[in-house]
């Protein structure tokens, strides 16, 4: 092996070992912050909608909203 190989091995290793986080779960990430975004803006619409007066849309809009967060959970337990 050559000398960038093996510092390479280490260095994934030492990464792995102090716990920082890999590109898959930069990835993942990304992904479950975009999905909050869109689930505390649709919900917040939701009740704004709610709040001017037009209840049953309003509560719609913030079921619709759920999914979001359903979505963001299940990533969360499941650590993918």
């Amino acid at each position: 092996m050559i000398k960038d190989e093996i510092d390479e091995i280490v260095e994934r290793q030492q990464a792995q070992h102090h716990g920082r986080p890999n590109e898959r779960q930069l990835k993942m990430k990304k992904i479950r912050n975009w999905l909050n975004i869109a689930f505390m803006v649709i919900a917040m619409a939701g009740v704004i909608i709610y709040l001017a007066g037009n209840m049953t849309i309003g509560l719609y809009v913030i079921i619709a909203s759920l999914p979001f967060k359903f979505v963001d959970a299940a990533i969360r337990i499941l650590r993918m």
